[in-house]
């Protein structure tokens, strides 16, 4: 595990270091396509085939992410299909790489995490430096981008624990700044960030930084300082960033302006506050910037109607209103599409999805101001035309969010996924090695003791062999749990999926707080062999708690442990329990008229662990005619892969656990429910 920490650690390191090296040009952009004739090699591809063609397909589908992703996409694919399976690693990587930059570009972050993972293994593979720093680069923003926080600061901490002095001064501070951003837009650690930043400071007393990157960095610190409530500090680096503008006279960064105005606001300047939002917005409007321009007049209208100026502010929400629409229906920042690439050390998403929310947001903000001054006014009828569309607006926000949701538990998934697979290369490669070791040493005593050497070889290769029967079964078993978590995982998001499209905000959120639990505790146990007794009640708890809430309370449930159980000490497989609960509820109480109810029951049986689950739903046969009279053909690929888990579990020497399914019946025969009981064996406390 700690090979596999330091190969991330490495990756984000580079992956920062090529991000943020020095650019001789007026901003530092980050979204760049690669400069090509891209009639003229079009017009050649066709002639071209083999490894010359996957080549320009890359090419093209480079040079188009930023200005069509789609036509992008459609070169990558072309190359990744033809890549032949024998291919070279440098081909491997720069197909790859190109195919996840260019599913990046359409904002599809779950599906480039797979190809960006791979084109980064083959750069550790090769030993190059270069291609790690650009494989590094997108995948560490795509974390930030699909939420997954916890990775990316986890990462970040750890990259960052380097020695300064052996990095050179202008590399450090692009560094150094670029982990304060990332630490301050996007993980709210804004005292991180600021530390970061008083460094970058002290660098340029020794080393020549150029002006606009000194000037952004005081104006990052400003916001920090704004952010922590310090508004007397911030003020003071707006002023000394503003002073490094004027004299070198530096464009392209008065977007900060309005952060400034936010903090002369805090502190009750609303006068200096006011012109100087007024000239920001004329600026950003000559510049056809709409984006920045909509949000600079939200800002403007929110000073009037503190200011009691309802009638002025009603002006200004109208243009940010007209603003956000251009944005949205556009889905552009501006007409000129240069705007829509982000500068200066904060990179952000270029996506059609992302720009659309851009303009919603402002739209529903807009609505929203507009709504409460028209009622200010008296004006009913605007204020309730107003309050319908801001209601509109934030729906489809709330869709929005549906996606994302969506895209981030995924994205975690394949990562988690791609590290189980680094694992089992890296336990390959160890086996590979000892068999190395083993035949030389065996080599080495054949010249002195051959009878002696036969019998060591002997048990040596009965051991090895052993060995790899068990490796073999561990592996299986961890097949088996990632097919299962993905069928778990889709039906718990069916749920949250019906309370958003419902508009049941209450019930959303207590849902979502529970799955997050949940779906941590899963992909936190994925790896595991075995968890404690204690941890699957704990999961089954949580999982019944979330049924509770989608059914709206039409079923209970009791768990009972027999006393002396130490739940703690012992150690059963996971995630066996959970589909049989999941049949009981989806298929035994689904057209039950009365309240439902499942019944866990742990105790002993002599030297077993016995697990009961019981329900009083409407039985298994039952259950089946009904779904085969509404043309219904699900069948329970979870409870399948529990028996083929129970018939690799079994194989293990000495070890057993027994699965029995019955139907209960009262005395006239007909059936009142369903038993599952699951039966481990001899040793509980070690079963796996």
């Amino acid at each position: 595990m700690n090979s596999l920490r330091n190969r991330w650690i490495k990756y984000i390191y580079f992956g920062l270091v090529y991000l943020f090296s020095p650019v001789e040009i007026p901003a530092q952009l980050f979204y760049t396509a690669e400069k090509i004739n891209q009639d003229s090699l079009s017009s050649v591809l066709q002639k071209l085939k083999g490894e010359p063609r996957i080549l320009a397909l890359n090419k093209l589908a480079s040079s188009y992410s930023a200005t069509q992703p789609e036509l992008s996409l459609k070169y990558a694919r072309e190359a990744d299909n033809l890549l032949p399976k024998d291919a070279g690693n440098e081909l491997f990587f720069k197909t790859r790489l190109t195919l996840g930059q260019s599913w990046m570009s359409l904002g599809s972050y779950n599906r480039a995490i797979v190809y960006l993972l791979d084109a980064y293994e083959a750069a550790i593979a090769s030993g190059r430096l270069d291609w790690q720093y650009a494989a590094g680069k997108p995948i560490m923003l795509t974390y930030l981008y699909t939420r997954n926080y916890d990775i990316a600061e986890r990462m970040l901490a750890e990259v960052m624990d380097f020695d300064h002095s052996r990095v050179p001064g202008n590399l450090l501070f692009e560094i150094l700044i670029s982990a304060a951003w990332a630490n301050w837009s996007f993980l709210e650690n804004y005292e991180k960030a600021l530390n970061y930043q008083h460094i970058c400071l002290s660098i340029s007393d020794t080393f020549s930084i150029r002006r606009p990157n000194l000037a952004l960095c005081l104006y990052q610190m400003a916001i920090c300082q704004h952010n922590l409530k310090r508004y007397d500090s911030a003020d003071i680096y707006f002023r000394k960033a503003e002073k490094i503008v004027e004299m070198s006279k530096i464009s392209s960064l008065e977007q900060y302006h309005l952060y400034w105005v936010y903090n002369l606001s805090a502190q009750g300047k609303s006068g200096e506050a006011l012109k100087m939002i007024q000239s920001l917005t004329e600026i950003m409007e000559a510049r056809q910037h709409y984006a920045q321009a909509g949000t600079d007049y939200i800002a403007w209208g929110k000073i009037l109607k503190e200011m009691n100026q309802p009638e002025e502010s009603v002006s200004k929400f109208e243009k940010a209103l007209e603003l956000g629409q251009w944005v949205k229906a556009n889905k552009a920042l501006s007409l000129d599409s240069a705007h829509n690439m982000d500068y200066w050390y904060a990179p952000e998403q270029n996506t059609k999805n992302y720009i659309e929310e851009i303009g919603i947001r402002i739209t529903r903000d807009a609505h929203f101001n507009l709504y409460q001054q028209y009622q200010k006014l008296k004006n009913l009828e605007k204020a309730l035309h107003h309050h319908v569309r801001f209601e509109e607006e934030k729906s489809s926000l709330v869709k929005l969010e549906r996606n994302k949701m969506l895209m981030e538990a995924d994205t975690r998934y394949q990562t988690q996924k791609k590290e189980q697979q680094i694992i089992s290369l890296t336990q390959q490669n160890k086996i590979k090695e000892d068999k190395l070791r083993l035949r030389g040493l065996m080599l080495a005593s054949l010249a002195g003791l051959l009878i002696v050497t036969g019998i060591i070889t002997t048990l040596l290769i009965r051991h090895s062999f052993l060995k790899n029967i068990n490796r073999s079964l561990v592996l299986e078993q961890k097949l088996l749990r990632s097919q299962m978590n993905p069928h778990f995982i889709f039906n718990t998001l069916s749920s949250i999926q019906f309370f958003i499209l419902q508009e049941d905000p209450d019930k959303a959120s207590r849902y979502l707080a529970k799955f997050s639990k949940l779906v941590r505790n899963i992909l936190d146990n994925s790896l595991a062999e075995s968890v404690t007794l204690s941890q699957e009640i704990s999961t089954l708890e949580n999982y019944l708690e979330l049924q509770k809430i989608r059914y709206n309370e039409t079923f209970d449930y009791l768990i009972q442990v027999d006393e002396g159980l130490e739940a703690d000490d012992i150690l059963i497989p996971p995630m066996l329990c959970q589909p049989f609960v999941e049949n009981s509820i989806e298929h035994g109480f689904k057209y039950r008229e009365n309240p439902g109810l499942v019944e866990i029951h742990v105790y002993r049986r002599e030297n077993d662990l016995v697990i009961r689950i019981k329900d009083n739903g409407i039985g298994r046969s039952k259950a089946k005619e009904i779904e085969s009279a509404n043309n219904n053909d699900h069948r329970s690929l979870a409870t399948n892969l529990i028996s083929d888990r129970l018939k690799i579990l079994n194989r293990k020497p000495g070890r057993k656990i027994r699965l029995e399914i019955t139907d209960i019946t009262n005395k006239s025969g007909i059936v009142e429910g369903t038993k599952v009981i699951l039966v481990f064996s001899n040793e509980m406390k070690t079963l796996v």
